[in-house]
């Protein structure tokens, strides 16, 4: 009787540890991206708040907004990713819209880039 042979080959491994490894890098260079897009859809949500509760100028809604991305770690929205618009009643700012772009390396000259898009309105 003849013993078959189970299991895999050494180089069957190396392939699989080297599918685990490439995606591993992918998740740790995207995971801080989404983690800072999380922080801003959560300091849009109590910009919401803010924009409810009072009429706030463009500029006063950008010192609140900056604030709020700063307590955040948020280093990725400038001043010209956002774009105040007025409110129906026409005082005050009624929706804010952030969109940005991050690029990050990912392995020799290859980068990862992300589109992010967030909205707060009022209205």
């Amino acid at each position: 009787m003849k013993n078959k042979q189970q299991g895999i080959t050494l180089i069957s491994a190396l392939i699989g540890l080297g599918f685990v490894m490439f995606f591993g890098l992918v998740a740790m260079r995207l995971l801080p991206m989404y983690q800072e897009f999380y922080g801003v859809t959560t300091v849009m949500k109590s910009m919401e708040d803010e924009m409810r509760n009072s009429t706030l100028t463009k500029q006063q809604a950008w010192t609140f907004l900056r604030k709020r991305l700063d307590s955040s770690y948020v280093d990725s929205v400038k001043k010209e990713h956002v774009k105040f618009y007025r409110g129906k009643t026409g005082t005050g700012v009624g929706r804010i819209v952030v969109d940005y772009k991050v690029q990050t390396p990912f392995m020799g000259n290859l980068d990862l880039l992300a589109n992010f898009h967030s909205e707060a309105s009022v209205d």
